[in-house]
């Protein structure tokens, strides 16, 4: 990401988290190879979705792993549900529906689906 675009996203962000009531009580992390990603922009082939290269998927996935996952980098403002999303999408709608009350009630969630 250019250094320019990051300033404003992180006045951005500033902005909102200050001015804004954003608080959650839950993420979603639906934890998903690079490579799983990637194959599934190109079968979409969404022409935004073109230019981005496997190696920025892989950056961005290790960011999410360290903030969401290991919780090593990053404070977590809220719990996090983590699903498998490398599944086929049958699969994975079944862990959606097995974890939906969760997801939809619950302010004290733990669980890993994986």
């Amino acid at each position: 990401m250019p250094h320019a675009e990051y300033v404003v996203l992180d006045e951005w962000f500033k902005w909102i988290t200050s001015n804004l009531d954003v608080g959650g009580d839950l993420i979603v992390y639906l934890r998903t190879q690079p490579e799983v990603v990637y194959e599934r922009m190109k079968a979409r082939a969404r022409k935004e979705e073109a230019c981005v290269p496997l190696d920025y998927l892989s950056k961005l996935h290790d960011l999410h792993e360290d903030w969401l996952y290991n919780k090593t980098k990053f404070s977590c403002p809220a719990q996090v549900l983590v699903l498998d999303a490398n599944k086929p999408l049958i699969e994975m709608e079944d862990d959606f529906r097995s974890c939906e009350a969760r997801i939809l009630n619950s302010r004290r969630v733990k669980t890993r689906v994986a």
